[in-house]
């Protein structure tokens, strides 16, 4: 039994049939996103197939993963990545003096490792407890007044959650 089949009889998606071929990677996504917001009245799910795995981002966190007719994953994105233990979680940030920041954060158990991005006065975080983290980060911008001028997850998207999930392949490899 295919993964899509195992969805529609899980009762997570409105039974219905994919037309064409999924060429290796597909996304089905339950769109509360600019095309409304999921479910209505009617009980209808807006279903987008798509390679093309950032624009997935922009469009929705509800996520069905395929690759080559397997389930890979299947909920909210956010979700999914904070299930992936094996991975570190990254944490980016840019501030006008990423040494002294580093300085600081070296000594939080919560950081694994800390790369420095220095054509961008930036620093990529790795951590194992992300929450924990932000929680320490917050009271060391607080007590210590760093300006932050940007903070993102790099990895909290679908395009790193396929890689992950596929041992590092992007989709036009698979």
């Amino acid at each position: 039994m295919d993964g899509h089949h195992r969805v529609e009889q899980e009762g997570q998606v409105d039974p219905l049939r994919l037309t064409g071929e999924l060429e290796g990677v597909g996304i089905a996504v339950e769109s509360p996103g600019p095309f409304g917001h999921g479910r209505g009245d009617a009980g209808r799910v807006v279903v987008i197939s798509s390679h093309i795995l950032h624009e997935i981002d922009v469009l929705t966190s509800n996520i069905i993963m395929l690759s080559h007719g397997r389930l890979l994953a299947e909920g909210d994105i956010h979700e999914v990545r904070q299930l992936l233990r094996d991975h570190p979680h990254q944490i980016y940030i840019e501030c006008p003096d990423p040494r002294a920041l580093s300085s600081q954060l070296i000594e939080l158990e919560s950081v694994q490792n800390i790369h420095f991005d220095r054509e961008r006065r930036g620093l990529l975080l790795e951590t194992y407890t992300p929450d924990l983290l932000y929680q320490e980060l917050a009271q060391i911008v607080v007590e210590e007044k760093v300006d932050i001028e940007v903070m993102t997850s790099p990895d909290d998207n679908v395009q790193a959650v396929f890689q992950y999930l596929t041992g590092g392949r992007t989709e036009e490899e698979i």
